[in-house]
């Protein structure tokens, strides 16, 4: 649902941002964009360049990451209010903690239980519409190591 623009530039708190009170919840802010190495079907439709181009994986700092007891390229489940999926963790120093990332452009693949098993970060986002005509490619989320069930 579309939101009234202000007449004049004013500070408004993202949604599902910072200041969020559905931190309680999810406390990690996901943002996704478009990157120079994956774009919507590219990947996806050539079979040879499934994971050769670069490493599709949940970016996290070492920080949100040690609070999780999850190590680099561990398997990981990534939640939200709209969805959950599951891939690898890129664990890195050059994300700020709180904040994770997932490269845009991956075919959402989910299961039978609708868990995304190919990181398609729409699946966690909830639709909203930015008026500004910005993407907010933003939401709330939790991780957490994937442990199969036995």
């Amino acid at each position: 649902m579309a939101q009234p623009i202000a007449p004049m530039p004013i500070y408004e708190s993202m949604k599902e941002g910072f200041y969020d009170s559905g931190l309680n919840t999810y406390p990690l802010v996901l943002i996704d964009t478009h990157n120079r190495h994956h774009t919507h079907s590219f990947q996806d439709a050539n079979p040879y360049l499934k994971g050769e181009i670069f490493r599709h994986a949940v970016w996290m700092s070492l920080a949100d990451a040690s609070a999780r007891g999850i190590a680099d390229n561990d398997l990981v489940t990534v939640t939200s209010a709209s969805g959950q999926m599951m891939l690898p963790a890129y664990v890195s120093q050059r994300i700020v903690p709180g904040l994770v990332y997932i490269h845009d452009g991956t075919w959402a693949t989910p299961n039978a239980s609708g868990i995304d098993m190919a990181g398609g970060p729409n699946m966690l986002m909830d639709g909203y519409f930015n008026p500004n005509g910005e993407d907010p490619h933003n939401t709330l989320v939790e991780i957490a190591l994937y442990e199969a069930e036995s």
